[in-house]
């Protein structure tokens, strides 16, 4: 049984993703974010092959929760940062 082709692409934004984390870029984070937002929504549309309905289902909105947690996590640390160096509180 060959492994669909959506499972490697959400493995490898899974890896940038905890790859950004150790690291501390928030380039990288946001960008993997925004993917998994994508595959999320791809999932959500399109299906995927030989998984029950419910679990194509769980798979698709929790990546894009995920994503979308992240990425809005990270675009508020930024506007905090940046207005704190603006000489905010």
């Amino acid at each position: 049984m060959a492994v669909p082709f959506i499972f490697v692409i959400i493995t490898i934004v899974y890896l940038f993703l905890i790859i950004s984390l150790f690291i501390k870029d928030n380039t990288i984070m946001i960008l993997s974010s925004l993917a998994l937002m994508i595959i999320g929504l791809y999932i959500l549309i399109f299906k995927v092959e030989n998984i029950n309905n419910i679990l194509t289902l769980g798979l698709g909105v929790s990546s894009l929760g995920i994503g979308m947690y992240i990425s809005i996590r990270l675009h508020l640390d930024d506007i905090v940062r940046l207005y704190n160096e603006l000489g905010g509180n």
